[in-house]
């Protein structure tokens, strides 16, 4: 997902909130396990994801793949926690 995110950030996953065309998601695949990637299609039945590197490919770009392999919509990440800090409980 790079520039986006690069590997090793921390993003926050929301999985209640419906996610709409251009949003950032975690998708499960098949052939690689949990992926973030942007959403560039949804409809009732499947959805279709590919990454901002446009310089890169992936397995799983523009492929349909069922619906109930989405598992959330990212809704922090590197770019809006300026500010937040991750606080270790005691």
């Amino acid at each position: 997902m790079s520039p986006t995110l690069l590997s090793g950030d921390l993003v926050l996953v929301c999985g209640w909130l419906k996610p709409k065309v251009g949003d950032v998601v975690v998708v499960n695949t098949e052939q690689v396990g949990l992926v973030i990637k942007r959403l560039i299609a949804l409809d009732e039945d499947s959805l279709q994801v590919a990454g901002d590197n446009l310089s890169s490919d992936s397995s799983i770009n523009r492929i349909p793949l069922p619906r109930d392999r989405l598992k959330g919509k990212v809704i922090l990440g590197k770019e809006q926690r300026r500010g937040l800090k991750l606080i270790k409980a005691a």
